[in-house]
């Protein structure tokens, strides 16, 4: 009998010759796309604010005085811990299913009194203002934490379905999390810094996600970069690293956590929310376990470490650990949080190893960084060499050219990381492989989150400064000719940890740029910001709809869009990221991994899932 990933189904897409769910991107986080509290929406944004319960229970008007504590502590105890939990991990999973959770706001609208009806309605309208998200990740996560560290004493009689109280409980949490308390009065760049650190935050948690070109970076990351990897003096190559600090080889890992996502990618609806404890496979259960040591923990394990802080945005060990043991199996509280972890959460793996297990000298993880940022910065130049235009001369010649290149033309002082001639503009890339620090992306801090943008963007457009001045007066050096007549240059950073792409931070980062007098030559365009999955999609766009890379920034930058992150641009302008519409180069490595992935599990027959409905 064939072994199954998923069940098949009538209206189900499947890779060709297999039972896995073609993989397709969206989940900004939100079912209405990026959400924040409300103080931190502005006018005229494509925002929503998330959905509190003061928006259609207990509201102002009424004059009912509410203590909202203790109605959080009511309905986080309507039911018992486990089933609380698995009922907001399975709005969680809503985020990334749009017409699902539709159908869920429907129903959950129709089942009040007509004048609260009419209030949700009211609050839910396309074009109310601002918008509401009837589910959003914040609120969500905070429920789950709450949860978790609450004290749990037996559950009465309960008043409300399991997963009823769930929404409840998440829009009640969310009343909490206004961000207008930490106001000091500080302003950045003219807005309230506490209103900057909001989005901030927040936008971590609505990032673009698609499986599909995950499964092609993460293997041609590890897998054909880890082994060219020259910088750091490590005595093992990354792919080495990670079998020792994991026990696991890579394809081990990607397939282990495809399991548990198999069932999520096409909808739960009416599925089960808990997985078998040893996943249905026929792996060697050392492996199992060694996976789950990696990606799970048990609920007092996870209540502990939710408890070293009280930010409102504490959610890094459910980041580390997003899969909770239960008594009643292995449960996915949050799943973009177990795709990070299996993949960009790779890195930390061998990081926390290095410095926890491995008696490191005081520089082993500055080796390891400067190693895994080489991995970075080799996968990017790549994708931007595969998406310069091609020469049709007979006599040679390259409209890409590297930062050993440039080094050549102008010196050390004046060169990035890669330049790409695609005729009246250069695009100028510098890479990082950095991300925000904990300091600011939880708890928040004014100067962190400065120093982030110093260290992410400000540096690399020194180099970009210098570079552009380099190719405005001596282009021919470099490329064996003069420029064209009206050459401008498209500055772009590759932030490989993401960088919070947002207006405000955009003003900031404006207003330090002109201090600095970086890129402020007029031939010189506005700076982009992106990371390498944002690279992806435009490596998709110019695959299937024949544009440029600096055709999408430029188009990017231009729309009402222009000063949030370019994935959400994309989607929004080109529809649901699926096969059509990624790189296509993708296709073979993703095909054949997934092939490998399916003959290492040794899947089983006659997978029964525990009998456990969700929704």
């Amino acid at each position: 009998m064939q072994p199954f990933l998923a069940i098949p189904e009538a209206g189900r897409v499947m890779f060709e010759g297999t039972s896995i769910p073609i993989l397709g991107a969206g989940r900004l986080g939100a079912s209405e796309g990026l959400a924040f509290p409300e103080s931190a929406v502005g006018e005229r944004e494509p925002t929503a604010a998330y959905l509190v319960l003061g928006d259609y229970l207990f509201t102002e008007d009424e004059g009912i005085a509410v203590n909202l504590e203790a109605l959080i502590a009511m309905l986080a105890g309507d039911h018992p811990q486990t089933e609380m939990l698995a009922q907001l991990s399975f709005l969680d999973h809503l985020l990334g299913q749009p017409q699902i959770a539709a159908e869920l706001t429907e129903r959950y609208v129709d089942m009040w009194t007509d004048d609260v009806k009419e209030r949700l309605r009211n609050a839910l309208r396309p074009d109310a203002s601002p918008r509401r998200a009837f589910l959003a990740r914040q609120p969500i996560l905070a429920a789950i934490r709450y949860v978790l560290t609450r004290e749990s004493p037996p559950a009465p009689a309960a008043r409300y379905p399991a997963l009823v109280s769930a929404i409840l409980l998440s829009h009640a949490v969310a009343m909490t999390l206004e961000a207008s308390g930490e106001d000091t009065g500080e302003l950045i760049a003219g807005s309230p810094a506490y209103l900057l650190l909001e989005v901030v935050r927040a936008a971590g948690l609505y990032s673009v996600l698609d499986m599909y070109a995950a499964i092609d970076r993460v293997v041609r990351l590890w897998e054909l970069y880890g082994p060219r990897v020259t910088r750091g003096g490590l005595d093992k190559n990354p792919l080495e690293l990670l079998t020792e600090a994991t026990g696991l080889e890579l394809k081990d890992i990607v397939g282990l956590g495809f399991v548990l996502l198999a069932r999520r990618v096409n909808g739960l609806k009416g599925e089960p929310l808990f997985d078998s404890p040893d996943l249905r496979v026929g792996m060697d259960p050392k492996h199992v376990q060694s996976f789950l040591d990696l990606v799970s923990a048990e609920p007092e394990a996870l209540s502990t470490a939710l408890q070293s802080s009280d930010s409102r945005f504490a959610f890094l060990p459910i980041e580390q650990t997003p899969v909770l043991r239960t008594e009643r199996g292995l449960l996915v509280l949050d799943e973009a949080a177990l795709w990070k972890r299996i993949t960009a959460g790779l890195y930390w793996a061998v990081h926390d190893y290095i410095k926890d297990v491995r008696a490191p000298k005081a520089d082993d993880n500055l080796r390891w960084n400067e190693a895994y940022s080489e991995m970075v910065e080799m996968a990017v130049e790549d994708q931007l060499q595969a998406m310069a235009p091609r020469l049709l001369s007979s006599e040679g010649g390259t409209l890409f050219f590297t930062e050993e290149d440039m080094e050549r033309a102008f010196g050390p002082q004046q060169r990035a990381d890669a330049a790409v001639d695609f005729g009246e503009v250069m695009l100028l890339a510098e890479i990082v492989s950095g991300q925000l620090a904990v300091a600011t992306r939880i708890e928040g801090s004014i100067a962190k989150f400065k120093d982030d943008t110093k260290r992410l963007v400000i540096e690399k457009c020194h180099q970009l400064d210098s570079a552009s001045d380099a190719i405005l007066a001596k282009e021919r050096l470099l490329t064996g000719f003069p420029g064209p007549p009206g050459r401008r240059i498209l500055p772009v950073v590759v932030v490989g940890g993401g960088y919070p792409v947002s207006r405000l931070t955009m003003a900031y980062i404006r207003e330090e740029l002109a201090r600095l007098a970086l890129l402020q030559d007029p031939r010189v365009m506005p700076l982009g910001i992106i990371d390498i999955e944002e690279l992806e999609m435009m490596e998709g766009v110019a695959d299937n709809h024949g544009l440029t890379p600096v055709e999408v920034l430029r188009a990017w930058r231009e729309s009402p869009l222009g000063e949030w992150p370019l994935g959400y641009y994309l989607i929004q302008t080109y529809g649901s990221w699926g096969a059509t519409q990624r790189a296509t180069r993708m296709r073979g490595l993703v095909d054949q991994t997934i092939r490998e992935i399916i003959d290492r599990l040794k899947l089983t027959p006659n997978n029964e899932p525990a009998n456990v409905e969700g929704g």
